[in-house]
């Protein structure tokens, strides 16, 4: 009942699992429930029909599959409760009631049920068969069993299940009287005479049924479309709100099919009866369409019915109004779409009614017409399962086999072929010959003798051509819109009997592809050839001459775009709405094979049903038997695991509907497989150097000409066959002719339909790259119409009135779109010299924009955005094999290194210009930058900084590892990088030239790993840059504007920018482990990839090299840590620490072998300077940057390398950082700690040593990633055991006799930051042993110490300490507990948090001394807070190890320790924290440890305070409910003895001691029942209710004070509010007297009380 949908799902998922575990357990139990909630007297909120009803829905088949008789018992109740159900205010309670109804009639017939359900024996069950690779393997069930551990046999069978069932309380759900736990299964003459019963029954339901759906549509509102123009509501409501109404009405006419489709015939007899009364008394206009679907579910059911619909249909429709019209055609439309082979009786009125529709000039009434003829068409020409089929099978509950259970199919006949070629050949052809003739005659362009032939044949009247001559083109052009509109809902009802033209007088010269036919082809030709001989000549190869149709007015319609003069009569066929019935046509001429649509849809509706009926207890089952077999080599190979005996249950409708869904995917897959033939076809043309000799579509071709072309095409006495192959050519030409067109909308509907063909004929598009790629680099002044692409060089002369080139502009957008499609993308990915070539022409695009008007500049620069896109998302590394893809990299790379220099006003070398010469000569655009008289390049004009970004994006991708052995190559590439990042500062393209240099620079090194004598000019060069102080600070600048978008407010980049910085900045460094440890990075301004890439650099040079370079990187660090104030200032100080950690450890990786301590010295001298220089300057907000800089610099380092930097810390922590002084003078550390930024300098001291504790790891060479990442310097190569531990020695002594005993001395640090450092430090001191190995574990743990500490200073053993350092120390230590509970593991840290409980739990008192101080006040409330959050996270989590029996004991002991304090703050506390604690580890607990818990609470429950007395009540709830329920009774039993004595006696002499021990005793008993009472929020123990009779009688106020009877009546309403819907079950544990007690508490008083 939960009003959260997801909560409702996740419920029914359960219950489908527990039913298919023990349905005869669960399912009478849930059953009952279903049915009382829907009863009307229950349902008093929305949410509770629909769970319920989806209750009913997951029932049905468990409990027909196990024991029917649990639900034909209840079935007539719940059909007739569940009518309520269908609601026109309410669709999604419909929607599930519908469902429900499908459920149900899957399984059960209505009316007399046939004998396919009746008499059939039960299958033998002794042995189970597994299908595996085609062989079934049959193995005997007991041996399963055994094998399977018993995995087979119904665990609901056992002793031990049924005796548990039997100790079930009566108030449990699932209690089942001993009665009918005794019953037993129905035979099978018991189940066949209910089922008979049943079905009577469910007769009289079915026609309620219709009486609900009755009123459901004439409740109906007008029906929602997307889209515009479709009413009031379409403005009104969303999409999604569409598509609901959409899926209601599918769910609806499944609903009507499936219950029609289950009766008998007597029934049915009656429901078409009640059916026609309801057609004869409504029109319902906005119901038209359920209407329509439920004509179509009596007359699939039984097609007969279609006698007695038709008269009423189409008797007298010439004398009805236009509305009503709409509604018998749409109903009629519905009745014949599965109607078969009875249409035929009714040829006549079908013919007429479609001609009275198609002739009728309202719209609404057209658009009926065209659904009847393609209702029609379907029925007639289409392969489908007959609905009657849906009929169930079998025994009840049995899944539906189709081993000997044939399904029905409609098969057409030569018959029904004909009459859909005489429908075809009434209706759309001879509209389409009526147009082409009109428009002959109008246009006086039409003297052809198929045009004179024509007119005199079609019946046009004279009247119809005169006002067709007086309206002019409006009248012309209606009458083509109709026409399209017409065929193609007749293509779309006969798409699957049209078949291309045939191959027999083809010029191939390979027989094979020529005769290589579909299956689908196969069938549809053996049909067709069994018809008349006209209908043969109609239908053989109608879809081309179709096809062939369409291309010749995509001809005219494209002359728009080719010829500014175009006529009048050309624009005719320039209409939009004309043009989209045209593009829709060819779409689906090109892409369907079959009427059916949206099968995809379909599909996953069958299968999501068929899922949720899969026993999934059953399907483990057979998992663990297959396992098992195999594991004994019985079973070998693939077990299918299918049918009802692994699990997977399929009703007959499920079946037949999944088999209509395989059907429609054959069909589906014939319209590939045919458009694969036609590949092959046209390879084999090329290879027998075949041209095509006709095509369709022209934009040479004027009116005459087309109006002839049309004639011939589809004249009926034309029998000259067209070939496939050149018609969809055509077709194709003229849709990308029409994608150039200068009108959006038909762009983008060419686009659509090109899109969608594209998924068959992708290779006829391929086959236009090159074109397309020729007209958006403006070379195609000779190719104006090839491939129906209009010539865009010649389009710059075209201007506009205004002189804008508007249709150059207009036809580079649809070539842009048409080269984003995925099929021109792919190929244009997988061929480098297509790839090659659209980069040259992305990089050289300004000629193209300079051309365009300026508005329409920046929507060019979007499209060409959206091809860059594209091709970035399919880019991929093409691996040259051969010389000429070597060549072919070549020059494209230094085509575009020639670019991006002449941008920057450099000159190339001349080997360079030879060969960018050379490329540009093969793509020819020398015609355009280079001189007539020479071969030199001129200068040409500074490229736009879009196209340097571009080019920079492709050089990035461009160069990989064989460029690197290519000396040539890179150098250029070196030296255009270097320049960019000096000379484009701050801008993004220095970027992305700094993710170049990082890509050369990580291959220089891959590649010198092999072969040191690689890449050694390019090195030198590199050396002489970072030697030039000034390129240095350009290049740390130019890592400090690699942070721009890193701030709060990200940077607004135009298009497409910030993707091409990010494939740069991916470049930068390669992926790094990093940080190794449990603790991750600090500052999100730190970057590892520039640090990583300062690494490598540094790597690649020599010593001497290194060490100067390192040296002018410093210089530039202080820079940048010194910035001034600005918007940069936090990027630059960012980069400052990235240097800092790339030079340290580039220098600590170039340790040498020999090193003596010396390089180390001179290493760390240079870094600790810098540290010196900077760290005072440096930002307190800025030093978690510098955190993550030194952890990157020493991770994975031996402790020996950094043993100067430890050293130095230790050393300024000292010399720094503030101290206890007991005596005596300050000292000078705490002199300076005086000023604040003082305390400052000591936050970063103890932030940098928190950064080397975690980093202070053993390192040795045999470390998974130290040697997995290759970061192992050579010094650390040859260090042994003992090197390693003198080098930990050295700095344990360090960190243990200088760094531990300063840290101590300043817990009661003064600054917060300070204090909370001091915690981190001495984390990580003690967690710091634990990293060694045995044989460095010598060195004592530092954490007994470390604690010892703490309880000194805390509990003010010394008296030195003063109050407010005693707080300071106290917060310290609550830090620390906090960082042993984030940071730690519970194995390692349980034995310190246990023996800092205690601790934790006195500094939750408050200062024993009185002080008005405010300070001193609000130190104590920080106190109380840092405390009372540690010891939240510390009972929230399992601290406690499994095996370690005293740690629980311990913990016990100390809150029972501070559960006596005088402090009421601390007993809350310690109450609280014992709740959190028991319910974490209840499972922890053993039965002493759980009375010691609960003897602490209890004794809690009579304190003084009502939040310490609440808090124990809550704790001591928890504690009972996981207590077995014997244990309470006993305990519930000895305090209902002590409440009985503890009430208030009226004395006239009251001794103070006594009473007072009265109400302790009352309060403890009280409140213990209570939690009794409540720890059992859904079940009532025998306990339970005395427990409520004996707190009833201290709600009195003569009997007990005002807070035990407060918590008295809560206890009960609390009890009564969780109990209300199952009370009637918990009632029956009361006796009277109990219930009475209960009501004296619960019940409301009144007047007459």
């Amino acid at each position: 009942y939960s009003k959260n949908g997801h909560m409702s799902k996740s419920g029914q998922g359960a219950l489908i699992d527990l039913c298919q575990v023990a349905p005869a357990v669960v399912a009478p139990a849930f059953l009952e429930f279903a049915s009382r909630a829907l009863h009307v007297s229950s349902v008093n909120q929305a949410h509770q029909a629909p769970a319920a009803l989806g209750v009913l829905r997951v029932l049905i088949y468990p409990a027909l599959k196990f024991r029917p008789n649990i639900l034909l018992e209840r079935l007539p109740e719940l059909l007739n409760l569940s009518l309520a159900g269908i609601d026109c205010n309410d669709q999604h309670k419909t929607l599930r009631t519908l469902a429900f109804y499908i459920n149900v009639t899957s399984w059960i017939p209505i009316g007399r049920a046939r004998e396919c359900m009746l008499g059939n024996e039960k299958s033998d069950t002794s042995k189970v068969t597994f299908s595996c690779f085609g062989k079934d393997a049959s193995v005997s069930k007991s041996c399963l069993d055994m094998i399977g551990n018993g995995f087979l046999s119904e665990p609901t069978l056992s002793s031990a299940f049924q005796k548990a069932l039997k100790t079930l309380p009566e108030s449990s759900l699932i209690y089942q009287p001993p009665s009918i736990m005794q019953m037993e299964d129905l035979s099978v003459e018991e189940q066949d005479a209910c089922l008979l019963e049943i079905g009577v029954t469910m007769s009289d339901w079915s026609l309620a049924f219709l009486d609900r759906v009755y009123d459901l549509l004439r409740a109906t509102g007008e029906q929602e479309k997307t889209g515009k123009g479709h009413g009031y509501t379409s403005r009104i409501h969303s999409s999604s709100d569409a598509l609901q109404t959409r899926m209601y009405s599918t769910v609806l006419k499944e609903c009507l099919v499936q219950i029609f489709s289950v009766m008998d015939s007597e029934t049915h007899k009656i429901a078409l009866r009640s059916v026609m009364r309801f057609l004869e008394s409504d029109t319902l206009p906005f119901a038209v369409k359920d209407a329509s679907a439920l004509c179509q579910a009596i007359v699939s059911a039984f097609p007969e019915s279609l006698d007695e619909l038709v008269p009423f249909l189409t008797s007298n429709l010439n004398h009805e109004s236009d509305m009503t019209k709409i509604y018998r055609l749409r109903c009629l439309a519905g009745a014949v779409r599965f109607s078969g082979d009875v249409l035929l009786r009714h040829r006549k009125a079908l013919m007429s009614s479609i001609d009275l529709a198609l002739s009728a000039n309202n719209k609404h009434l057209l658009k009926c017409g065209c659904k009847l003829l393609r209702h029609a068409l379907y029925s007639q020409s289409e392969a489908y399962p007959r609905v009657s089929d849906f009929y169930p099978r079998g025994r009840l509950g049995e899944s539906t086999q189709l081993l000997g259970n044939d399904v029905m199919w409609h098969s057409p006949s030569s018959d029904q072929i004909d009459f859909c070629a005489e429908m075809l050949e009434k209706f759309p052809l001879s509209a389409l010959r009526q147009a082409v003739c009109l428009t002959a005659e109008l246009s006086e362009e039409g003297d052809s003798d198929y045009v004179v032939s024509m007119a005199t044949e079609e019946n046009g009247s004279a009247k119809e051509k005169k006002g067709f001559a007086q309206n002019g083109g409006r009248d012309l052009l209606n009458k083509w819109r109709r026409t399209l509109k017409i065929l193609r809902y007749s293509l779309r009802g006969c798409v699957s009997i049209l078949l291309d033209a045939g191959n027999e007088d083809s010029e191939i010269s390979d027989e094979h592809i020529a005769h290589q036919e579909d299956l689908q082809e196969v069938a549809v030709s053996s049909l067709i050839r069994s018809a008349t001989p006209s209908t043969q000549n109609l239908l053989n190869g109608l879809r081309n001459k179709i096809c062939a149709a369409m291309a010749c007015i995509m001809s005219l319609t494209a002359q728009d775009t080719f010829d500014e003069n175009a006529g009048q009569s050309h624009k005719l066929f320039g209409d939009i709405k004309l043009t989209k019935e045209v593009t829709d046509i060819c779409e689906l001429l090109m892409t369907q094979r079959g009427a059916n649509f949206r099968v995809g849809e379909k599909k996953s509706a069958v299968q999501t049903q068929i899922d949720s009926l899969i026993d999934y207890s059953l399907y483990g089952q057979v998992d663990q038997i297959s396992w098992s077999l195999r594991r004994a080599g019985i079973l070998k190979g693939r077990m299918f695991k299918d049918g009802a005996s692994c699990g997977k249950i399929v009703s007959r409708r499920l079946l037949v509907q999944r088999l209509d869904c395989f059907h429609a995917g054959l069909q589906r897959v014939s319209s590939y497989r045919i458009a694969d033939r036609l590949k092959e076809e046209s390879k084999a043309r090329l290879r027998d150097k075949l041209q095509n000799t006709n095509s369709f579509y022209s934009t040479e071709k004027n009116m005459q000409d087309v109006i002839s072309d049309l004639a011939k095409i589809i004249d009926s006495k034309n029998t000259e066959p067209i070939n496939s192959l050149e018609t969809y050519e055509s077709v194709v030409d003229g849709l990308c002719g029409l994608s150039c067109h200068s009108h959006p909308q038909i762009r983008s509907s060419a686009v659509k339909s090109v899109s969608t063909i594209t998924s068959r004929f992708g290779w006829l598009l391929r086959k236009r790259i090159s074109r397309l790629l020729d007209a958006i680099d403006l070379v195609d002044e000779e190719m104006n119409g090839e491939y129906g692409i209009p010539s865009c060089a010649k389009l710059i002369e075209e201007l506009d009135a205004q002189g804008r080139r508007k249709k150059l502009a207009e036809a580079i957008k649809g070539v842009c779109t048409l080269l984003y499609l995925g099929a021109c993308m792919k190929t244009i990915g997988s061929k480098e010299t297509l790839r090659n070539r659209l980069v040259r022409i992305l990089c050289r695009n300004q000629r193209l924009l300079d051309y365009l008007p300026v508005e329409d500049v920046q929507k060019m620069t979007l499209f060409l955005q959206e091809v860059f896109n594209t091709l970035r998302g399919e880019w991929f590394v093409i691996q040259r094999l051969t010389p000429e893809a070597q060549n072919n990299h070549q020059s494209c790379m230094f085509y575009l290194l020639d670019k991006i220099a002449i941008s920057e006003g450099e000159v190339q070398s001349e080997k360079c210009r030879e060969l960018s010469l050379q490329n540009m000569e093969v793509d020819g655009e020398t015609e355009h930058e280079k001189d007539d008289d020479t071969t030199e390049l001129t200068p040409v004009t500074t490229s736009h900084w879009r196209n340097r970004l571009l080019i920079s994006w492709f050089i990035i991708h461009l160069f990989d590892r064989g460029d690197i052995r290519n000396e040539l190559v890179l150098t250029q590439v070196l030296k255009v990088c270097l320049n960019l990042l000096e000379e484009e500062r701050g801008q993004p393209l220095q970027r992305v030239a700094l993710g170049l240099f990082g890509k050369i620079i990580a291959l220089i090194a891959k590649e010198r790993h092999f072969n040191k004598n690689v890449a050694s000019s390019a090195l030198v060069t590199l050396r002489e840059k970072f030697k030039d102080q000034t390129f240095v600070e350009n290049f740390g600048f130019a890592l400090a504007y690699d942070h721009r978008e890193t701030g709060e407010h990200h940077a607004q980049w135009s298009i497409g920018v910030e993707d091409i910085i990010r494939d740069a900045g991916s470049n930068v460094a390669g992926r790094l482990l990093f940080p190794l440890q449990r603790t991750g990075r600090a500052s999100s301004i730190f970057k590892v990839q520039h640090a990583q890439l300062l690494e490598t650099t540094l790597c690649l040079f020599d010593v001497e090299t290194a060490i100067f370079s390192s040296k002018l990187l410093l210089n530039t660090a202080r820079k940048l840590a010194e910035a001034p104030p600005s918007e940069d200032q936090k990027n630059q100080q960012g980069t400052a620490s990235e240097v800092f950690a790339g030079v340290c450890r580039a220098l600590l990786l170039m340790t040498p072998q020999t090193e003596n301590g010396a390089f180390l010295k001179l290493v760390w001298d240079d870094c600790l300077l810098f540290c010196e220089d900077v760290l005072p300057a440096w930002p307190l907000s800025m030093a978690n940057a510098m955190y993550d800089a030194i952890r990157y610099a020493i991770y994975c380092r031996h402790p020996s390398n950094f043993y100067q930097l430890t050293h130095w810390m230790v050393s300024k922590i000292e010399e720094k950082l503030w101290q206890h002084q007991s005596n005596g003078p300050l000292s000078s550390a705490n002199m300076d700690a005086s000023s604040e930024e003082g305390f400052a300098m000591q936050s970063k001291l103890l932030t940098l040593t928190n950064a080397i504790l975690v980093e202070l790891d053993q390192v040795t060479s045999i470390s998974w990633y130290a040697g997995a990442i290759g970061q192992i310097s050579p010094h650390e190569k040859h260090l042994n055991g003992q090197g390693f531990d003198t080098g930990w020695e050295t700095t344990s002594q360090l960190v243990n006799k200088r760094l531990i005993p300063r840290l101590l001395k300043s817990l009661g640090h003064p600054y917060e930051q300070c204090r909370g450092g001091i915690a981190a430090c001495l984390y990580r001191v003690c967690v710091g042993p634990r990293k060694l190995d045995d044989h460095t574990s010598k060195f004592p743990p530092p954490e007994t110490h470390v604690i010892s500490a703490f309880e000194e200073i805390v509990r003010n053993a010394n008296e030195s300490y003063p109050l407010k350092e005693i707080c300071h120390a106290q917060i310290s230590a609550g830090k620390f507990i906090m960082g042993c509970v984030r940071w730690g593991d519970s194995k390692f840290e349980s034995q310190k948090l246990i023996r800092l409980l205690p601790l934790a739990f006195e500094s939750l008192k408050l200062s024993d001394h009185e002080s008005s101080d405010s300070a001193q006040l609000l130190l104590d409330a920080e106190v109380i807070r840092i405390y009372r959050g540690a010891l939240a996270e510390l009972c929230s989590i399992i601290f406690v190890s499994f095996g370690e029996k005293g740690d629980i004991d311990r913990v016990l002991d100390s809150i029972l320790a501070i559960s006596k304090t005088d402090s009421w703050q601390v007993r809350q506390v310690a109450a609280h924290f014992l709740r959190c604690f028991q319910g974490c580890h209840k499972f922890l607990f053993n039965t002493e440890q759980t009375e010691y818990a609960t003897d602490i609470v209890a004794a809690l429950l009579a304190d003084e305070r009502r939040e310490v007395s609440s808090a124990a009540l809550a704790a001591l709830t928890g504690i009972l409910a996981v207590t077995p329920s014997n244990e309470v009774l006993k305990l519930v039993q000895k305090f209902v003895k002590m409440s009985k004595g503890s009430t208030f006696k009226k004395k006239k002499h009251v001794d103070s001691d006594l009473e007072k021990e009265r109400m302790v005793k009352q309060q403890q008993s009280v409140f213990f029942l209570c939690a009794a009472i409540l720890a059992r929020p859904y079940t009532t123990p025998k306990f339970v209710p005395v427990a409520l009779a004996a707190i009833s009688k201290h709600s009195f106020e003569r009997n007990a004070p005002l807070g035990v009877r407060e918590t008295v009546k809560k206890c009960c309403r609390e009890y009564k509010r969780t109990h209300v819907d199952q009370w009637d079950l918990h009632r029956k544990q009361f006796t009277q007297e109990q219930i009475e007690a209960l009501d004296d508490v619960v019940s409301t008083p009144h007047y007459y009380a």
